[in-house]
């Protein structure tokens, strides 16, 4: 009987230590929010919060006279955070899954069965983000942003 009082005791402080109010996890990446602009300044990215569930992204890139646009969302549904990306280029919207190795200050997004990239790294670098395109191995770029207003252009 004790060994049972406690067996449940311990399932009630693991379900209570993991667990973690849904609406909260999105704001943990709060710090994505706000005015971006690469080091170079051909780079922009504007992040807005439009609920507890969403926030909307808008990049620009401008290049030998070119711009193009992305449309970006992170999107908490189902308990999982989703980063959807939609480009000129493709078709449809692209989504990438929130991974578990993701950490407070470094989220993560990933889709293996995307052609390129495999793998979104958004991360806080100080005030800054910078953001990592790959194919989650030997692939990729990095892009260095400030705040619009600080330092960015």
């Amino acid at each position: 009987m004790m060994i049972q009082r406690a067996l449940t005791l311990l399932l009630i402080l693991t379900a209570c230590s993991c667990s973690k109010p849904v609406d909260n996890e999105l704001a943990e990446l709060a710090w994505i929010l706000g005015d971006w602009t690469s080091r170079d300044g051909t780079i922009t990215e504007s992040w807005r919060s439009v609920s507890n569930h969403t926030f909307e992204g808008a990049g620009e890139t401008h290049n030998d006279g070119k711009v193009s646009r992305e449309s970006m969302r992170l999107v908490l549904m189902s308990d999982e955070i989703s980063f959807i990306a939609k480009v000129a280029h493709n078709e449809r919207p692209v989504a990438f899954q929130l991974s578990r190795d993701s950490t407070p200050s470094r989220a993560i997004f990933v889709n293996a069965q995307h052609d390129f990239p495999k793998q979104i790294v958004y991360r806080q670098d100080g005030p800054d983000l910078v953001v990592e395109v790959s194919d989650g191995a030997s692939q990729g770029f990095e892009i260095h942003f400030s705040r619009r207003g600080s330092g960015g252009r």
